[in-house]
């Protein structure tokens, strides 16, 4: 989930102490062994894409596993790699699932788009009528600015700081709805004026599929399973039993076991399970005209400059070649990224057990658009 915030970085090495992990002779850091390079050149991906991944992750620890999937023209392949005994190898690794993080936002923001194509919402209506109870201070968001990150609400809630303590290595799991129901009640406030900045927010897209699910009747994974099925994502899912045999095992920043994040009250900012085979459906979707609410969500509906902008979920990154539609995800034991151009009808998806807080940061993201970039 895109965790830069302060607090997570001190719970992490809260984490790092009390397991063990960080050795203190180099600074916190974990040892570093450069891997082998016995990845396969295969007819889809070039010896200079191969390369230019090698490059980026060959420090990684081992028991890592990173799944691409590459959409070049509409035409979709796939390429995996583990690394073991210091050694980068090729593995078929495409039907894996992990868990996406923050990409979850994107779908709970389809979510929103498939209610406002249908003409059931509105994206500028405000989402108070839809709950049962007034917010502190009467505040009140419109749907929009909690999907695009410029509500003003903080990242995460300050009443989780306590919550997360408790079960540090899985930050969310007791975080339930009465704890947010506490917050919106007694202690949500703004950190800046709605509608004027963007301001990435864990709580503003929770909040939103909270509302979602008032709105509907239906819990999240009811309603995210109606916009896999519409997609073709067969086996994606929030409830980690139906896949847990063909879940890879995140991995924490020392490359150690890592437990799953379970989110409990804020699912929708980063509860999914997902393949980068079922993901590469969505994406392959992002290139039909015909799906009204996928346009919908990669709609600008703010700018950041001349050259980044905010739709409903999706990042859009203006570059001289084109646009690109892009989002991240990281837990305490996976890291993604997928990235879409609708006009070139390319993509790249990046799972990995990369944990978020490994070092460096961002494995996922200059893997994504170091492959991207051969693409244009």
């Amino acid at each position: 989930m895109r965790f830069e915030n302060f607090f997570f970085k001190q719970l992490n090495l809260v984490v790092l102490i009390v397991t063990g992990l960080t050795c203190l002779s180099c600074g916190g850091q974990q040892h570093k062994t450069e891997a082998v390079n016995k990845l396969t050149i295969t007819e889809t991906f070039t010896a200079a894409q191969i390369d230019s991944l090698y490059r980026i992750i060959k420090f990684v620890p081992n028991s890592t596993h990173v799944a691409v999937a590459k959409i070049e023209n509409g035409i979709v392949s796939y390429y995996g790699m583990v690394k073991e005994r210091d050694t980068l190898t090729s593995e078929q690794n495409q039907n894996n699932f992990f868990e996406i993080g923050s990409i979850t936002k994107v779908f709970t923001s389809t979510l929103l788009a498939e209610y406002i194509a249908a003409g059931k919402l509105n994206q500028q209506s405000t989402i108070n009528q839809y709950v049962e109870f007034p917010f502190h201070n009467n505040l009140d968001f419109k749907f929009e600015e909690l999907a695009n990150h410029t509500s003003g609400l903080p990242r995460l809630p300050s009443n989780m700081k306590m919550v997360a303590l408790l079960s540090p290595l899985n930050p969310y799991k007791n975080y339930d709805e009465e704890k947010l129901m506490e917050y919106l009640t007694q202690e949500m406030s703004l950190e800046s004026e709605p509608g004027t900045k963007v301001s990435y927010s864990n709580l503003g897209v929770g909040l939103m599929a909270y509302t979602l699910q008032k709105y509907s009747g239906k819990n999240y994974e009811e309603l995210v399973q109606e916009v896999f099925k519409k997609y073709g994502l067969k086996n994606s899912t929030t409830i980690r039993s139906k896949i847990e045999g063909s879940l890879i095992a995140g991995r924490n920043q020392a490359g150690g076991p890592a437990l799953n994040w379970d989110m409990n009250a804020l699912i929708g900012a980063g509860g999914i399970y997902c393949s980068v085979e079922e993901l590469a459906q969505f994406a392959l979707a992002q290139f039909d005209s015909a799906h009204t609410a996928l346009k919908i969500t990669r709609t600008q509906t703010f700018s950041e400059s001349e050259t980044r902008g905010v739709g409903l979920g999706w990042f859009i990154l203006k570059r001289k070649t084109g646009v690109w539609y892009w989002h991240n995800g990281g837990t305490g034991g996976y890291s993604s990224s997928i990235i879409v151009d609708p006009d070139k009808r390319n993509a790249v998806i990046i799972l990995s057990n990369i944990s978020a807080f490994y070092n460096p940061q961002g494995l996922a993201d200059k893997l994504s658009f170091a492959l991207m970039k051969t693409l244009e």
